[in-house]
């Protein structure tokens, strides 16, 4: 399997019927967000592989492909995201580097829709 095969596409929004489009990582640094973890008003279901987001605030449902769903079930407020990446390379057998900018991007998208947050502080 190759992870992130859309690139980082996360999904669709299902409410808007259009592909979601990911926001351009330079948008926003996901280095240093030390741990993200899900925003708390966020619905989760797992679907299989896949997993379903829904935010009630905005009426939003997005839902995340195998590889940024396991990016998400590891986002729980306790990895950094370099400890993330270093996980999912060796489930996924893959070049930590690739596999890094790759979480990098789907933390950031995350983030920036507002189903993550960046929880900085060093001792969480």
């Amino acid at each position: 399997m190759t992870p992130y095969s859309q690139g980082h596409d996360l999904g669709r929004p299902l409410n808007s019927g259009i592909e979601g489009q990911g926001i351009p990582a330079e948008s926003h640094d996901a280095s240093v967000i030390m741990r993200p973890r899900p925003a708390e008003a966020v619905v989760v279901e797992d679907l299989d592989e896949d997993v379903c987001l829904y935010r009630p605030d905005i009426d939003e449902v997005l839902v995340l492909n195998q590889s940024a769903g396991d990016v998400w079930r590891l986002a729980d407020g306790t990895r950094p995201v370099d400890e993330i990446a270093r996980l999912l390379a060796t489930v996924y057998d893959r070049p930590l580097d690739r596999l890094r900018a790759d979480i990098a991007d789907v933390v950031d998208d995350l983030v920036q829709r507002g189903y993550l947050v960046a929880d900085d502080s060093p001792g969480s």
